[in-house]
C-alpha cells in the first residue's frame, strides 16, 4: 500500500521546509493544467515566486497558496 499513495516519511513529515513544501503543493494545484485566475488563459511561464506561474496574456502570478 505505501507503493501506490506518494507520501511523506515521518522525518519529512516532522521537519518540513518551505521549498520541500511550496514543490508538493505546486503538484497538487497545477496537476492537470494550468488555468490564469484572471482571464482562464493555460500559457504560462516562471512566475516571480518560487513554483509560481505566470500567465503569458495577462501577465498575473499565480502562487501555490491562492
Amino acid at each position: 500500500m505505501e507503493n501506490r499513495f506518494k507520501s511523506l516519511s515521518l522525518f519529512e513529515f516532522q521537519s518540513p521546509n518551505d521549498e520541500k513544501c511550496t514543490k508538493y503543493l505546486s503538484g497538487l494545484k497545477w496537476v492537470n493544467e494550468f488555468k490564469c485566475n484572471k482571464c482562464k488563459h493555460d500559457k504560462y511561464c516562471t512566475g516571480n515566486k518560487p513554483f509560481g506561474r505566470q500567465c503569458t496574456r495577462s501577465n498575473t502570478d499565480s502562487i501555490v497558496t491562492k
